[in-house]
């Protein structure tokens, strides 16, 4: 029987990139993704790059995506909300078992030692300068099943970490390298989910349906006993 911590291997599986492009230059997105389509060539699975943007940026990031194997725009007006809104729109527009999220600014050499951490756990998360915002992350794609992002701006990695922390989800970490610019923190989706965290439906339960029997069933009469009959011992 397996153990609760025991995960099947997914390291090999498809893997869908959500590319978070807020505040990046158009130079650096196509710097970025060129260097991720050099890497996913080298892997033997399917992949697929996704780019949430609104329909003003569709313009200026498509010559961007230009020879990138299998990447695609998904335009979400919802995305100049801010980095949580994109996350949830890239996110909901992946099809395959493992997601790596990844902003522009951070190197895509780092997939390397993420998919290394992958089979043991649920999420590897990309650890710059001790930041729990760092958004270079590898997931399951079974995490996001009952965990709905509520945050619209950059809070939502200290979300996702805290609700996959809430149920049971195993975590590691692996350091990496970060831009040279930081995104801006934002914090006014904290209460919003610390008040109303949302996990979405709950799993389903199988009913399991016994056959309930009488704890004493030994020798019991069929019918009420009258004054001169017997009970048999």
């Amino acid at each position: 029987m397996s153990q609760l911590w025991e995960r099947q291997p997914i390291a090999q599986a498809d893997l869908s990139v959500v590319v978070l492009t807020q505040g990046a230059s158009t130079d650096a997105v196509q710097t970025c993704l060129t260097e991720l389509n050099q890497f996913l060539k080298s892997r033997k699975s399917t992949s697929e790059v996704i780019v949430p943007a609104t329909a003003a940026e569709e313009a200026s990031l498509q010559p961007a995506l230009n020879g990138i194997t299998s990447a695609r725009l998904v335009v979400d007006e919802s995305v100049s909300a801010g980095i949580g809104a994109t996350l949830k729109a890239g996110i909901a527009a992946t099809q395959y078992p493992l997601i790596l999220t990844l902003p522009i600014g951070y190197s895509p050499k780092y997939l390397n030692a993420l998919l290394k951490e992958i089979d043991l756990v649920d999420i590897v998360a990309g650890l710059w300068l001790q930041d729990p915002e760092c958004g270079m992350k590898l997931y399951r794609r079974e995490v996001f099943a009952h965990l709905p992002i509520q945050s619209k701006g950059s809070f939502v990695q200290i979300e996702i970490l805290a609700k996959a922390n809430f149920q049971s989800r195993i975590l590691t970490e692996v350091a990496i390298d970060g831009p040279e610019t930081e995104l801006e923190k934002v914090g006014a989706d904290f209460w919003k989910v610390l008040n109303n965290p949302n996990f979405g439906p709950p799993p389903e339960k199988k009913v399991v349906e016994e056959e309930v029997k009488p704890m004493f069933t030994k020798n019991l009469p069929s019918a009420p006993v009258t004054p001169d009959q017997k009970v048999e011992s």
